[in-house]
């Protein structure tokens, strides 16, 4: 998450007030739990103008960070 922001050229409290979403709650995400909040992934794809295969893979990425870790790690060892 922190490189697509940097590639965007957005600071986190630049995304933070642009995805409505305090500061805290966005460093969280960014720096101890990792999980967006899942009512937000879509908006924050939005919000980041991913299209395409950069957004699929955003959005199945940040969708799998709420599953169980079995699952996630099964999913991650099916695409390899």
């Amino acid at each position: 998450m922190a490189e697509i922001l940097a590639k965007r050229g957005l600071t986190q409290r630049a995304f933070a007030s642009s995805v409505r979403l305090h500061q805290g709650s966005l460093y969280r995400v960014l720096h101890q739990d990792g999980k967006p909040p899942l009512k937000m992934i879509e908006r924050w794809a939005d919000t980041l103008h991913l299209h395409g295969q950069e957004r699929e893979q955003f959005l199945e990425e940040a969708f799998l960070l709420h599953c169980p870790d079995y699952i996630q790690t099964l999913v991650r060892k099916l695409r390899q």
